[in-house]
């Protein structure tokens, strides 16, 4: 099954249509931190298109630079770099991941 396959298949089934997700933790959790996430709509978009899947993929790729854009804020550019891209690369991953899992489970329940 490609992704596309995955895609199309969740523009039939998916409930309820969004994806959340949260920035790796690149650091031992300190008290009181709280996880940087985003949630993605894509309720208003035609995921069996390929304009709809292009707008999909864009959002995830903001909500990415959102949740991981503080890492590049650290002293050592070269090190906060790899950092963001390392967050950012996990981040769409995990989205990735969500919307295949939930179009499997459509295309399960629609059996």
């Amino acid at each position: 099954m490609t992704v596309q396959t995955i895609v199309r298949l969740a523009a039939v089934a998916l409930t309820p249509l969004s994806l959340a997700f949260a920035a790796p933790a690149l650091a031992a959790p300190q008290p009181g931190d709280v996880p940087t996430q985003a949630t993605v709509a894509f309720g208003d978009l035609d995921l069996s298109s390929s304009k709809g899947q292009a707008v999909l993929n864009r959002r995830i790729a903001r909500a990415a630079n959102a949740v991981c854009g503080e890492l590049l804020s650290g002293p050592d550019r070269l090190a906060a770099q790899q950092d963001y891209s390392h967050c950012r690369a996990n981040a769409i991953g995990q989205a990735q991941h969500q919307l295949a899992a939930r179009a499997l489970a459509g295309a399960l329940a629609v059996r």
